[in-house]
């Protein structure tokens, strides 16, 4: 039997599951943490939007589509301005988070079998199409250079 050949990329895996200091099977408590933090925060945010559009026409689906979108364009923004400077630990906190618990599919999923028909399928086509524009939005907003206080004539 030949040998195995090693994996050729030389990216990192997300979870390494070997014991080591100040982790838990290889995934950070400080990670960990903030991830946690940042769910709350974002859950609380999710809680806001729903409370605010209760009265609205269609209010919940209304809800799930500013949060998605929303959610989108700032994991867009996020990832193109600069997130990757910032501590692996505040990364995770804000996008796995914070996005993550703020953002929704298993609402949508939810709206796409109990609505009727024509509001489930529009419901489905403005998160999808929205929300790819809004990531795309993101992104290229994300990359505009900002002019800092010593760039100024």
């Amino acid at each position: 039997m030949p040998p195995r050949a090693k994996p050729i990329s030389s990216k990192k895996p997300l979870l390494q599951f070997r014991s080591q200091a100040g982790s838990l099977t290889g995934v950070k408590i400080r990670e960990l943490l903030a991830v946690a933090l940042g769910g709350a925060l974002g859950t609380l945010g999710r809680v806001g939007i729903d409370i605010g559009f209760q009265n609205f026409l269609h209010g919940s689906a209304l809800a799930t589509l500013m949060v998605n979108v929303l959610g989108a364009f700032a994991l867009g923004w996020a990832l193109s301005h600069g997130l990757a400077q910032l501590a692996s630990w505040l990364r995770q906190g804000i996008t796995v988070g914070f996005l993550g618990s703020f953002t929704t599919f298993s609402a949508l999923a939810l709206l796409s079998v109990t609505e009727p028909l024509a509001i489930a399928v529009g419901a489905l086509l403005a998160n999808f199409s929205l929300g790819v524009f809004a990531a795309w939005a993101g992104i290229h907003l994300g990359q505009v250079p900002v002019a800092s206080k010593g760039d100024a004539p």
